[in-house]
């Protein structure tokens, strides 16, 4: 079942965990996940330098340790950075001992190349538990989830549906999350200056997690 929307009652059940900002901000945050590719992500990063557009992009450790130069191109281009896991695999059943290895490797190895404390989590497939949060807080992180799902992975969803619900169904506060790792990020970068414009024409500023 294809959720582009997590329903309300979840934020309630879980408020420790960001899911979107108020939404009397005019205010959207875009998210990029599963990243950094050597193709797909320099595409992106130029696309929000042309917009003068921020981001927050969800790194696996794995990813950061094979291309270090472009985990800082995304840093020094003015935009957050938070930490997917290492090797992007879920979370849920895993034990404590494992989650912590998991995270306090990435936390390390990108914290060493963007010399600043990283401060955000996202968990691979947005599936966390009791023990992910026990260890997000032992490594002082805050979980990052979204309350909009792009699906521009899925190429059974289309651009235009994908186009007109970033119309009709975005709002301030939002938190949007797209993939600049994907097999299927080209259609990312295809669509991305489309869904910029989408958003700053109905009044939104498009920020990072910060």
């Amino acid at each position: 079942m294809i959720l582009f929307r997590i329903p309300s009652l979840t934020h309630q059940l879980f408020p420790n965990i960001i899911w979107h900002f108020p939404d009397k901000l005019k205010q959207v945050f875009l998210s990029f996940d599963d990243g950094p590719d050597e193709n797909f992500t320099p595409q992106i990063l130029e696309i929000l330098q042309r917009e003068k557009v921020s981001a927050s992009f969800f790194i696996p450790g794995e990813r950061a340790k094979k291309s270090p130069s472009l985990v800082k191109s995304i840093q020094q281009n003015g935009n957050t950075i938070g930490i997917h896991s290492y090797e992007h695999q879920s979370l849920f059943f895993k034990p404590e001992k494992y989650i912590f290895e998991q995270l306090s490797k990435s936390k390390n190895i990108i914290e060493q190349i963007i010399d600043e404390p990283v401060k955000y989590f996202r968990p691979p497939f947005g599936r966390f538990s009791p023990a992910v949060n026990k260890v997000c807080r032992q490594l002082d992180l805050k979980i990052v989830m979204w309350n909009l799902m792009s699906y521009d992975f899925d190429l059974k969803v289309s651009d235009n549906f994908i186009l007109n619900f970033m119309e009709t169904k975005s709002y301030g506060g939002d938190t949007i999350v797209f993939h600049d790792g994907h097999k299927n990020s080209g259609r990312t970068v295809k669509i991305l200056p489309l869904v910029i414009k989408i958003l700053k024409d109905k009044g939104f500023k498009l920020t990072l997690i910060s």
